[in-house]
Order: structure tokens, then C-alpha cells, then sequence
């Protein structure tokens, strides 16, 4: 029984669920390419697998895009680490990327530069 739901109600319905949910934060997804690492950042979120699949956050959160520069620190149970990201074409794997990524890792005894390519999603 439909309870008087039609397909035009359920889809005016659903519109106005989505329109009233709030907006998503911006995403950077990353490649990186010297180690070979993915990060994802959201907000003040962001998972880098290099550093066992966690989850950390991110201070300052991540600015909108058209960003040109921008200096945040990753923070780990125990570390902070240094991330830049930077407006600018950053090639990959035969494509082009619009924002680098660089992220101060501590290895042994000192700070090893991780640099990445990544996009928006949209």
C-alpha cells in the first residue's frame, strides 16, 4: 500500500531532504608519490593510509577551493606533522593535478618530505 505516495511526492520529497541537509565538506583525494601513499583530507578529517589507516585530525581545517597556499598540521596520537598544500598543477601518472601536497613525516631520527597530487572530488 502506497499511502498516497506518488512517484511525483517521493521525488519533491526527497529533493527537499536533500536541500535542507547540510553541505558537504570540500574533499582533497591524494596520491602520493614519493613514498607512495593516498591520503583524503575532509574538513579537518583525514585518512593516510601510510600511517596505518587512521583517521586524524587536521588543524587548521581545509580551505575552500581556489586555495594558492596553505600550512596545516597533522596530528597524531602522539606527533603533530607538518602539511602544505599548494595551488598548482602537480603531475601524475600522466595526469595533471590541481593542488600538491607535501607532509613532514618523522623517519628514524628526522623529518622525511612525503610529496603528493591531488584533486577535488566533486
Amino acid at each position: 500500500m502506497w499511502y498516497g505516495l506518488t512517484m511525483r511526492n517521493l521525488v519533491l520529497s526527497t529533493a527537499l531532504a536533500l536541500a535542507a541537509a547540510p553541505a558537504a565538506a570540500e574533499t582533497l583525494l591524494c596520491l602520493g608519490m614519493q613514498p607512495g601513499f593516498m591520503l583524503t583530507i575532509e574538513g579537518d578529517t583525514v585518512a593516510f593510509d601510510y600511517a596505518g589507516d587512521g583517521q586524524f585530525e587536521l588543524d587548521p581545517p581545509l580551505p575552500a577551493r581556489g586555495l594558492s597556499y596553505s600550512r596545516h598540521t597533522l596530528v597524531t596520537a602522539r606527533q603533530r606533522w607538518p602539511l602544505y598544500l599548494e595551488g598548482r598543477d602537480c603531475a601524475a601518472l600522466g595526469a595533471t593535478f590541481p593542488v600538491s601536497v607535501e607532509i613532514g613525516v618523522p623517519v628514524r631520527s628526522r623529518v622525511e618530505p612525503f610529496s603528493g597530487c591531488c584533486t577535488w572530488r566533486d
